[in-house]
């Protein structure tokens, strides 16, 4: 086999792979793979893919700015303003939608990129594993073809929730381009829905792949991760009883894979990872809260954190939410804050990227009978050690509520904002609300991506 270096980047962010004359795939932070080893064994297919693993888990995604950061930002979690409206905040000019500024459109260029690059070292394995079926033994071709197809199918949903169209109004409308082989030249923008049916499509081949009886692995995409995202994608366009569905599927097979955090909990892990059916490692996950989060940010205005109007708001002065322990929100004890820390990243090293508990609240929302959604609902409030609810006329408030209280700092509330198209959202310092339209809801495509090609419509 001809050794060759195949660098994998974007050219315009448009999710071109390129070859190169060297000898290295470069697949990890800090190291990389020779294309020989990478596809003339199972090995190297497996370290390929573990490849992706660290970078999705890297600050620049979901370690960081694709789901603490950017989309958090946008759902006005964290103090940005100031009554005074006075312009002091690091980031006041993303969670006010400032798509013209320059580090607005730095950020999301940044998690356009990041993305796609890792669609592209996807496609490559891909394209690749078909041809060495051999080379595997047992399940293994299954299970890693099954969570390469999982990974660019996840990758691409989110990147179809923050820069697509508002779905329930405008599904027809172009949204992203779709790459599914490795190319050299840039794909049409492809509609929401026919996009959405080629990732529906590729996370049942993934499901399919994956045995429901393998080893399970948190930080690996399973059989029960891939139904949580057919779940939350099939919820995404409508299809609710199919979203049902799968919600339930993960519900039932729940105890002894991922049960909930006890009473306590959160004192050993404030990241409540126990439901967690994909949780992303970083080893070096206390670097991310000591950059956004550590109450040794003196500065203020240079700290992510949540406004106390704000934060008792959420949680309606239920003290004992397992959710709103010392241990997850705070006040600083060693220096002079005033504003609530949040440490839920300053243990261990993994990050939840798919809950159960977002099944439970799919399960509540899609159910056909009232008392049922309120039963699933309960069952989640319950977990989270706190009153259930007797009446269901108020279920869909309720629902918003608990996407609310259940995902800090995790990047799904503003994509649960999107999809509901909520008109009016809670601001970042407890004033007025902020009214939502589409100019808010849908981050503009990067223009190094709009200079190679333009949506049709």
């Amino acid at each position: 086999m001809i050794k060759r270096n195949i660098n994998i980047f974007l050219v315009s962010c448009a999710a071109l792979l390129m070859t190169a004359c060297s000898k290295y795939l470069d697949v990890k932070p800090n190291s990389s793979i020779l294309e020989s080893e990478a596809y003339s064994s199972q090995a190297g297919f497996e370290n390929h893919l573990n490849g992706v693993y660290l970078n999705l888990a890297s600050q620049s995604l979901y370690g960081g700015m694709a789901n603490m950061i950017a989309p958090e930002l946008l759902a006005q979690r964290y103090m940005q303003s100031s009554p005074s409206g006075a312009d002091i905040f690091k980031y006041r000019v993303v969670s006010s939608y400032q798509w013209g500024d320059p580090t607005t459109k730095a950020m999301f260029s940044s998690i356009w990129s990041s993305s796609y690059a890792q669609i592209a070292n996807l496609n490559n394995i891909l394209q690749q594993i078909d041809g060495k079926k051999q080379l595997f033994v047992d399940s293994a071709f299954n299970k890693v073809k099954g969570e390469a197809l999982a990974l660019r199918t996840f990758l691409y949903f989110d990147l179809l929730r923050l820069f697509g169209p508002v779905y329930s109004v405008d599904s027809a409308r172009d949204a992203i381009p779709y790459y599914s082989t490795v190319t050299r030249g840039p794909n049409d923008y492809m509609p929401a829905n026919q996009l959405m049916d080629s990732l529906m499509r590729d996370g049942l081949a993934a499901r399919a792949l994956l045995d429901p009886q393998y080893a399970y692995k948190k930080s690996f995409f399973s059989y029960h991760a891939v139904t949580a995202m057919l779940a939350r994608m099939s919820l995404y366009r409508g299809a609710n009883a199919q979203a049902f569905d799968f919600a339930t599927e993960v519900i039932r097979n729940q105890p002894g894979k991922y049960g909930f955090n006890g009473p306590g909990g959160a004192a050993t892990d404030p990241a409540l990872s126990g439901d967690a059916v994909l949780a992303f490692q970083n080893a070096k996950l206390i670097d991310v809260h000591n950059k956004y989060f550590s109450e040794a940010i003196t500065d203020e205005t240079q700290l992510l954190f949540p406004f106390g109007e704000v934060l008792s708001n959420c949680f309606e002065g239920q003290t004992a939410d397992e959710r709103f322990r010392p241990s997850i929100f705070a006040l600083p004890t060693q220096v002079p804050h005033t504003s609530y820390c949040i440490y839920k990243f300053s243990k261990g090293n993994l990050v939840p990227i798919i809950r159960a508990s977002e099944c439970y609240l799919i399960a509540a929302e899609t159910a056909a009978d009232p008392a049922e959604g309120l039963r699933y609902l309960n069952l989640l409030r319950a977990a989270r050690n706190i009153r259930t609810l007797t009446d269901a006329t108020n279920l869909n408030d309720n629902i918003r509520k608990e996407y609310m209280k259940e995902f800090w700092v995790e990047g799904q509330l503003f994509y649960y904002y999107k999809r509901k198209q909520t008109a009016a959202i809670p601001n970042n310092y407890g004033g007025a609300e902020v009214r939502m339209s589409k100019a808010t809801y849908v981050v503009p495509l990067p223009e190094s991506e709009l200079a190679i090609h333009q949506p049709k419509n």
